[in-house]
């Protein structure tokens, strides 16, 4: 590249000496600048020396490529950002966009997130007992060990959700999505189920016993060491479930029962 400037500025400044005043500089208002093969602008000042000569001065201007600018990144994060404070400080925030937030230890014990979008958000030890969660977006999020005892999330998408330790005694899980949910050692005792779909869901050690599972889908559902005493399984699907002999379990097809 240097090279290239170099050979443009030499030619040019052949062309001034042997030209002299009769150089065209009208075509632009500075009258010294041009562009080189290598795409940078070069401009080219006069100062005047101590001895009356002219001298000219070269000076390498870069022309750079900064790429699309994304106009929407910024406003993005700032609504998010907006919206954690909102939460935070009202404990109400329905509706809101909340992706990704970090939320780590929350207290939002009876906080109202309807309908909100915290798809990916970390809530990791987050107290959100009694919350109202219902049809709230909660794809990928992290709820491990947070406390969600009789909290609604009756519709909510917890599809891949981390929820392993997490308390969900007495929740409201009736349709809900737990898709391949992380539900180890999850203490579900009472949570009401009714039609959830926990196809591929992992319940290794999770506490189910008194639960609602009636019509719910398990399968594929590993639910090795859970305790399932007392749950309802009236018409659940439990094809492929592994991990268990439903002992103690209520209504369960003996097809699925272990002499």
């Amino acid at each position: 590249m240097l090279r290239y400037i170099f050979l443009s500025v030499f030619a040019l400044l052949l062309l001034t000496a042997c030209g002299g005043s009769d150089t065209d500089t009208s075509s632009n208002d500075s009258g010294n600048v041009f562009e080189n093969a290598t795409g940078a602008r070069v401009a080219i000042d006069k100062e005047s020396t101590t001895d009356g000569e002219t001298r000219q001065k070269t000076e390498d201007v870069v022309k750079l490529d900064t790429g699309p600018i994304n106009n929407e990144v910024g406003p993005i994060f700032k609504e998010v950002e907006n919206n954690v404070a909102k939460l935070i400080e009202t404990k109400s925030c329905p509706g809101c966009d909340l992706t990704g937030a970090d939320l780590t230890g929350a207290e939002l014990a009876e906080a109202n997130l309807a309908g909100a979008d915290l798809g990916d958000a970390n809530l990791y030890a987050a107290n959100l007992t009694r919350a109202n969660l219902r049809g709230a977006d909660l794809a990928g999020a992290k709820l491990y060990s947070a406390k969600l005892n009789g909290a609604d999330l009756s519709g909510a998408d917890l599809r891949w959700a981390n929820l392993a330790g997490a308390n969900l005694v007495f929740a409201d899980l009736v349709e809900a999505h737990l898709w391949a949910a992380d539900l180890t050692w999850v203490k579900l005792g009472g949570a009401d189920l009714y039609k959830a779909n926990l196809t591929g869901a992992d319940l290794t050690g999770s506490d189910v016993r008194r639960a609602n599972l009636a019509g719910a889908n398990l399968v594929l559902a590993d639910l090795t060491g859970a305790y399932l005493w007392q749950a309802d399984l009236t018409e659940a699907i439990l094809t492929g479930v592994k991990g268990t002999d439903f002992a103690g379990a209520l209504n369960v097809p003996a097809k699925y029962l272990k002499d």
